[in-house]
């Protein structure tokens, strides 16, 4: 895994070993920052289920300001803060929240320019994270959620948000949402 993009261009990054986490493919993060990088510069990302952080740091890499990492794996956020010490990341640049999801996104008063949801996949997460971001209103007004989940996989609501972008890689589904206003 590395960074593919922007100041940490080619910048090796590490996992956790074993299936704990699922790092997005290099070739998948490419294809999605591709589809995204009108929303770069940005202020503030949010990585949730950020794992080892790829996303996170590639949006780092590429001008977002500052960027929270959520994860809950003790070992994760072990990785998560060795990637960061190898980018020689400031904290001025990231902050790292292990804990649940639910409990950051209901405890945060900050606001996200893009959301990266990359959650284990068919366990019900998505939903719940994309219904708790609208109700707690964490999204700037032109900030977007970008979703990795799997082709046919667990059911998807995304009421309060418009679909901008959907693209299939092999068993990958990338989705980017907008608000629609009815937030």
């Amino acid at each position: 895994m590395r960074v593919i993009a922007g100041k940490f261009r080619g910048a090796k990054l590490f996992s956790l070993k074993g299936d704990a986490t699922r790092p997005t493919a290099d070739m998948v993060k490419e294809s999605m920052f591709n589809i995204i990088q009108s929303h770069f510069p940005c202020g503030c990302v949010l990585d949730l289920f950020a794992g080892s952080g790829g996303l996170g740091f590639e949006a780092i890499s590429r001008g977002a300001e500052f960027c929270v990492f959520v994860e809950n794996n003790r070992q994760a956020v072990n990785i998560i803060r060795k990637n960061a010490e190898h980018l020689k990341l400031s904290s001025s640049e990231y902050k790292i929240e292990p804990r649940d999801f639910m409990v950051y996104i209901k405890s945060t008063t900050e606001k996200f320019d893009v959301i990266f949801l990359d959650p284990p996949y068919n366990q019900g997460y998505l939903s719940k994270a994309i219904n708790i971001i609208r109700d707690n209103n964490i999204l700037t007004d032109n900030g977007i959620l970008v979703i990795e989940s799997e082709v046919d996989g667990e059911e998807i609501g995304f009421d309060g948000f418009e679909v901008k972008t959907e693209k299939k890689y092999g068993r990958i589904l990338i989705t980017v949402l907008r608000g629609s206003g009815k937030i």
